[in-house]
């Protein structure tokens, strides 16, 4: 028998380059041999479609490596199917959550509110997240006094900065002398409010 004149050759489709043992039977290489199977327009049979797997373990979609066991019977990874359920059933899945947003409203107000006063650390890291974007915490602040207010903040109570970081006649610093603790309703009727004193207690008589 005469050997093949090409010890590896290119792929026709894509050019990439294949092994002896595949060139000698196959144009293309596995990726391609793999989509032009999906995208054939015949059917293929399901001895077929089996064969090819077993051979060839990994998603059509994104080559993707999983278990012989798993891709026996699925062309896809989980990924890959989710994402393709998604496109197809997408006014469905809105339609259901939606549904379910709306007959759960108290457990989301109350998952939500048990979030927000979990832990002082994510407080600590919003407020130092919107303190760097106005350009009110300076870089000498004390950083571990800052999370200490955070995480000593009582429960129903929120930190609030006595001068506001910003208002239309001053703005305050994110420093740990210019925080107060207020309950959440007095912290939001406050807001921004300031009175040109440092106590800035002129809210409560409103």
């Amino acid at each position: 028998m005469t050997k093949h004149p090409y010890i590896r050759g290119n792929c026709k489709s894509c050019e990439d380059t294949m092994s002896q043992r595949w060139y000698y039977s196959k144009s293309v290489c596995r990726k391609c041999h793999r989509r032009d199977l999906k995208n054939t327009p015949k059917v293929l049979s399901e001895r077929a479609i089996k064969l090819e797997l077993k051979k060839n373990p990994m998603c059509w979609d994104c080559s993707s490596v999983n278990s012989s066991r798993w891709y026996k019977n699925h062309t896809q990874c989980s990924s890959c199917q989710k994402s393709e359920y998604i496109k197809k059933n997408y006014e469905k899945i809105k339609d259901y959550s939606k549904k379910w947003r709306i007959a759960n409203k108290a457990s989301i107000c109350l998952y939500k509110k048990e979030y927000r006063d979990k832990t002082g650390y994510h407080r600590f890291a919003q407020a130092k997240r919107n303190a760097i974007l106005k350009n009110a915490m300076p870089s000498w602040v004390d950083t571990v006094a800052l999370k200490t207010i955070y995480k000593n903040c009582p429960k129903g109570y929120s930190v609030d900065h006595i001068i506001p970081l910003k208002s239309d006649i001053v703005c305050g610093l994110h420093v740990p002398c210019n925080l107060q603790y207020l309950t959440i309703s007095e912290n939001s009727f406050k807001w921004n409010k300031f009175d040109l004193t440092y106590e800035n207690k002129g809210y409560k008589c409103q």
